[in-house]
């Protein structure tokens, strides 16, 4: 222990007399420490937390890929083909993103929505926080599109409401 005490008092010794020297060191080692940390926390998120779903080591996402080895996404029809071969997959649920054009009584917004199959919510184990569900029941010829908003662009919208002219809603044009 006296032989660590020792080596403690010259090391400070060493830093008092090149303070220059002992802060970079010190800026160097403040650094590393910090991208450690910081790429630590990214491979945390991205590859060993668990999903926030259900079972996550059950799920798979799938892809097509061309002659040249672009990845794309699966084609609806291949997705129906898939749900018919029995055993294959124990549920199978398909969702694309895209940009639109929200127009209303207020300036046009870009919006990025996306088309899902019915049971994905159920299959995420996600429910809407107000409203219903998307099911097999609201799929088919005769039935209105149903829509799902994130909380936050609802209260986008219900704010523009408030401050839109009389007889204006912000989800029908005038």
């Amino acid at each position: 222990m006296s032989q660590l005490l020792q080596d403690v008092r010259l090391s400070l010794r060493r830093m008092r007399r090149e303070p220059v020297f002992t802060s970079v060191v010190v800026a160097t080692l403040a650094l590393a420490i910090g991208a450690t940390t910081a790429v630590f926390s990214l491979v945390y998120q991205v590859l060993l937390n668990p999903l926030p779903y259900p079972e996550p080591q059950e799920l798979l996402r799938l892809y097509q890929s061309t002659p040249q080895r672009e990845r794309g996404g699966v084609a609806y029809s291949y997705l129906q083909a898939w749900r018919e071969r029995p055993g294959a997959f124990q549920a199978i649920e398909g969702a694309t993103a895209m940009d639109y054009t929200l127009t209303g009584p207020s300036a046009a917004q870009r919006v990025r929505a996306g088309l899902a199959t019915p049971g994905l919510l159920s299959l995420l184990g996600v429910r809407p926080e107000r409203g219903q569900d998307f099911g097999p029941e609201s799929q088919g010829p005769g039935r209105d599109r149903s829509v799902l908003v994130s909380h936050a662009f609802w209260r986008s919208r219900r704010s523009q409401a408030v401050n839109a002219p009389r007889g204006c809603s912000p989800w029908h044009p005038a």
